[in-house]
């Protein structure tokens, strides 16, 4: 499992295209990353350093640079191809197949792709997007809260109290706006997906009102850097894309004009999986999206297993221990309300 912030997504696609084009163009060699879709290469054919872009224009470019290479897919190559600033080129139909091939298996099955790859496009082109969360865990800059259910606390129901988490298909959620999204077949991807949904904080009074079950349940706390840990070491092959939920009045993209799985098509379900209607704002939720062919078409639900931090009790809970699968009690604390204010403490 590899781990990527859903604001790199674009430059993991952009890694996925240099492999590609360094693959199809033989005679080009890879000397440096550079911003995004950019990368400074040796061309052997003209004994020449070469400054590429793909997909798009480049941001920036650097003083070295006398020239760029900008190298469109063919649609977009006969609408820029008299852009005068740059020599634009159209990427070869060999690229076409290849990152159709490599972009499906980057986001379903990245562990067989990076053992195709050599070592050194992984630690050039992927290292910095996909080890930066992994390197970065500490010190923890969010904590992860997630709201129970007085009776699944209470019975250990899923082995909740012994710190198991589950990852959710998308068709399970009680939203129906959220993650509705499907092919032109209307078949749906959600089976690819797996979803643990935490909040920011243990005092929402909202959340407590329909997740704690009317203030009655339980909240735990757990760590985000225990549950990358988790993700990492689960030894699922796939991508695992965590971020915060956008809020937004407008629904994003629910149907696709294709029925084959390609990166428009992940990524506009990739989109829906982070954005929420703008109602649902003051859940403020933290997501880890799980996208795997590991899933089997039956099992909606995979279980990880993290340390809980903390165990909090609703303002009108009963304060008893908490027990987990060994018989090891816990007690937990209770969140009372304010004697003034419309909060929580």
């Amino acid at each position: 499992m590899i781990l990527i912030n859903v604001n790199d997504l674009e430059k993991y696609r952009y890694a996925v295209g240099k492999v590609c084009f360094l693959e199809t163009y033989y005679h080009m060699e890879l000397i440096e990353n550079a911003d995004e879709n950019c990368m400074w290469v040796y061309d052997k054919d003209v004994n020449e350093k070469k400054y590429i872009a793909i997909f798009r224009r480049p941001e920036d470019i650097p003083e070295a640079a006398s020239e760029v290479y900008v190298y469109y897919e063919k649609a977009k190559f006969k609408k820029y191809n008299k852009e005068e600033k740059y020599v634009i080129e159209c990427l070869d139909s060999r690229f076409d197949g290849l990152y159709q091939e490599y972009i499906v298996a980057a986001l379903m099955n990245p562990k067989k792709l990076f053992e195709k790859l050599s070592e050194d496009y992984f630690v050039k082109l992927f290292s910095p997007i996909v080890e930066k969360e992994k390197n970065n865990l500490k010190p923890t800059v969010y904590k992860c809260f997630k709201y129970w259910r007085q009776e699944k606390v209470q019975n250990n129901l899923y082995g909740v109290n012994d710190g198991k988490i589950t990852f959710c298909n998308p068709s399970t959620f009680n939203d129906p706006f959220d993650c509705n999204c499907v092919f032109n077949d209307n078949s749906s991807l959600s089976d690819k997906f797996r979803i643990f949904c935490t909040a920011p904080s243990n005092d929402n009074i909202l959340l407590w009102s329909y997740y704690g079950e009317d203030h009655k349940g339980y909240c735990f706390r757990y760590d985000k850097d225990d549950i990358v840990k988790a993700i990492l070491d689960s030894g699922v092959d796939g991508i695992c894309i965590i971020g915060k939920v956008k809020y937004k009045k407008k629904r994003p993209k629910q149907k696709s004009a294709k029925t084959i799985i390609s990166y428009s098509e992940i990524k506009f379900y990739i989109e829906a999986a982070f954005t929420k209607f703008i109602n649902w704002d003051h859940e403020e939720e933290y997501r880890f999206v799980i996208i795997s062919d590991d899933f089997g078409e039956t099992n909606n639900y995979y279980t990880l297993q993290v340390p809980i931090e903390e165990m909090y009790v609703g303002c009108k809970g009963a304060m008893n221990d908490i027990f987990d699968s060994a018989g090891k009690a816990t007690s937990p604390r209770q969140l009372i309300k304010h004697s003034a204010e419309y909060k929580l403490i």
